[in-house]
This record gives C-alpha cells, sequence and structure tokens, in this order.
C-alpha cells in the first residue's frame, strides 16, 4: 500500500539523500536548508536525531528531532519529504508524535513555521497543535506551535 511508512533511526550514508530531499523544488523554500557538511556536524551531535522515513525499503523523508536536556519538550525540527512521496506527511509526523513519546519519554512537541507555509500550518492544526507564539528568521515572520502528547 502506498502510504504505508516506517520510521528509522538515520544512518550517517543517509546525509546525502536528505540534502537532495530538502534542495528539491517543492521543498527548499519551506525549509532552512542545511548543506551535507552542517547535516552531517548536526549527526554527530548528542541532542539531534534523525529519522528516516521509509516506503517499503525506499528512503522518502526524513524528520529532525532537538532535544535540550531537562526539558520534557522536543523541538520538531525539520520535515522534508520527497516530491514521489507526497501525501504522507500527516501520517510521517503521527509516527514520529508516537516515536518521541515512546523512545524519547517526552510529553510536548513544539516546532517553529514560515508563516507564508500553509499547507503545513494547516496539517499542524488539523493534527493538534496550537500556536502559541512568533519569532523572525531573515524577515520572514515564523509562528510557533506546540502539541501535548
Amino acid at each position: 500500500m502506498r502510504n504505508m511508512i516506517s520510521l528509522e533511526l538515520a544512518k550517517v550514508e543517509d546525509i546525502p539523500i536528505f540534502t537532495e530531499i530538502e534542495l528539491s523544488e517543492d521543498t527548499r523554500d519551506f525549509v532552512i536548508p542545511y548543506t551535507t557538511e552542517q547535516h552531517l556536524e548536526y549527526f554527530k551531535e548528542g541532542n539531534f536525531s534523525y529519522l528516516k522515513i521509509l516506503q517499503s525499503e525506499d528512503i522518502v523523508g526524513f524528520i529532525i528531532l532537538v532535544v535540550e536536556e531537562g526539558v520534557n519538550s522536543i523541538e520538531f525540527r525539520r520535515i522534508a519529504i520527497s516530491p514521489s512521496a507526497r501525501g504522507i506527511g500527516k501520517l510521517a509526523i503521527s509516527e514520529m508524535e508516537k516515536y518521541c513519546s515512546i523512545y524519547m519519554n517526552k510529553d510536548e512537541i513544539w516546532l517553529d513555521v514560515f508563516e507564508f507555509n500553509e499547507r503545513a500550518i494547516h496539517i499542524y492544526r488539523s493534527l493538534g497543535y496550537s500556536q502559541f507564539g512568533n519569532s523572525e528568521y531573515k524577515n520572514e515572520k515564523l509562528l510557533l506551535f506546540r502539541k501535548k502528547l
């Protein structure tokens, strides 16, 4: 079935695929892209968790989570899905929420999203995320959302 996915901890050799997905025309305007070197640097840091999104055995996307020591929430830093796998975002986020609760023992997820990214905002709201503030990145407004698990 097309929408069957799984999440697995990423391996360092997955990073070039993530960079390629991130730089695709559908994605690059909605994230703050990292170079392969930046991904490799973050990947080695203990507070970053990279999860690959798999359909069958194929990597079709990834999620970056950031944990701050002593805090019961987790930052949902990034989700990027390849154009060929569009339509699995909600499912991937739901699976990520389970992962955060079960394997990371967190009870809240927070994220920021560009105000112009209406598709993502709609998805987050439909999954129960609520806006709690605003921020800014290079003169672009960011909306802050969170969800209790």
